[in-house]
């Protein structure tokens, strides 16, 4: 599956095959999605075929239209509804039809497991949760100063907790004051809670938005180490919101943060509305240098055949004596073969041919091209597959 330009999640997709012979060769799709909430959490995704045509007729007309999506036709204006894949459908533009494409699976809410099975296939979405990429996460380039240890949440407080906005951010340090942090005051509006503006020697950027951030800066030192509280305040749909914090903490006293070089916040994302993934079907195909290898294969079940082979299908419900359905099964035949059975002396008895590209058995019923029942003896078949090679066998029908 193809990502969108621009994909913001995280995660990814794959198509599971439920059908092969549903499969629409050549096929295209697209997956979309909807999402919620200021951190764009994702709440559904629809599957669009961008392949499948209309099928359209007029009133009055036995002419069935094909319409491929994107593509228009034209008719009388004072035609008021048409047949669009044998539904009645409005007409919404006066003496014209333009085809859409068609939504085979539409805001459904679940991303895995048993999805919707759609021409063959269903979709499997792994939707990451919001949480910080930790293996992308960390300091580059610090060659002036200590590195701190750290640790990132999203911010909380006691009356209103933040949000964890699904971004990725790059902190930049220098050796020089750059901008000052801006105030914020916590609840309960106590001495201890209110955070003043301050200088700060570093700068923050949503990689995501491209925009720089607000943060507030706090200073808390002790005799046995020193932590630099920053938190980000950032304006997401309309309203500022506290987001990410990050504590970098030394376990000395007095020491500064690096002069120079950056920390990079990854994070895991949800899908959301600017991402799609496209996808294009292969339907099943004869390997040939594969079929040739396995003409060896071909055999004839049972063999010898005997009357009360074990194989045969019991008497029906019905039946109070005889036999059931007398049958034999030519086994790994290649799609597009013939099969010809002959008796000893040459005489062609019956043809039977292969034409299922997804299962490799064809059956016999014992019976003559004039539907006669055939003698017990040794009999001779020759299973020719074109551009693959032909099979020349024998079997025995015993008493």
């Amino acid at each position: 599956m193809q990502k969108s330009e621009n994909f913001i999640g995280t995660g990814s997709g794959f198509v599971e095959i439920i059908d092969e012979s549903a499969i629409k060769d050549g096929y295209n799709y697209k997956v979309i999605f909807e999402d919620t909430s200021a951190i764009n959490l994702t709440s559904n995704w629809s599957l669009i075929d961008l392949q499948s045509p209309d099928t359209v007729q007029l009133p009055g007309s036995n002419e069935e239209l094909i319409v491929n999506p994107g593509e228009s036709i034209s008719f009388q204006d004072n035609i008021e509804t048409i047949w669009v894949n044998s539904k009645e459908t409005k007409v919404i533009t006066p003496g014209s039809y333009t085809a859409t494409y068609d939504t085979l699976v539409n805001k459904y809410e679940n991303f895995r497991g048993s999805t919707p099975v759609r021409q063959g296939f269903r979709v499997q979405l792994l939707n990451d949760a919001i949480t910080v990429d930790s293996a992308h996460t960390g300091y580059n380039d610090i060659t002036i100063g200590e590195t701190p240890s750290y640790a990132v949440k999203v911010f909380k407080s006691k009356n209103r907790d933040g949000i964890g906005f699904p971004g990725d951010y790059k902190i930049e340090f220098f050796p020089e004051v750059v901008g000052k942090s801006v105030a914020d005051t916590l609840f309960p509006p106590i001495p201890s809670n209110i955070i003043p503006s301050i200088d700060r020697t570093f700068k923050v950027t949503n990689l995501t938005l491209g925009t720089e951030v607000d943060v507030v800066y706090n200073v808390i030192s002790t005799t046995t180490s020193i932590a630099y509280n920053i938190w980000f305040k950032e304006v997401i749909d309309g309203k500022q919101w506290r987001t990410w914090s990050i504590v970098y903490r030394y376990f000395k006293p007095g020491i500064e943060l690096p002069k120079n070089g950056s920390f990079m916040l990854t994070l895991f994302k949800q899908f959301n509305e600017s991402d799609s993934f496209s996808f294009q079907m292969k339907g099943s195909e004869l390997n040939t240098e594969l079929a040739k290898q396995d003409m060896d294969k071909i055999k004839v079940v049972p063999n010898p055949y005997v009357v009360t082979h074990s194989a045969e299908q019991r008497l029906l419900s019905t039946q109070t004596s005889g036999r059931g359905e007398r049958e034999i099964r030519f086994t790994y035949v290649p799609p597009g073969s013939k099969i010809s059975i002959y008796t000893v002396r040459g005489e062609l008895i019956q043809t039977l041919y292969q034409d299922n590209l997804f299962v490799g058995d064809v059956t016999w019923n014992l019976r003559t091209n004039e539907n006669l029942d055939v003698a017990y003896g040794v009999y001779v078949y020759v299973v020719e597959a074109p551009s693959i090679g032909t099979k020349i066998d024998k079997f025995a029908l015993i008493k």
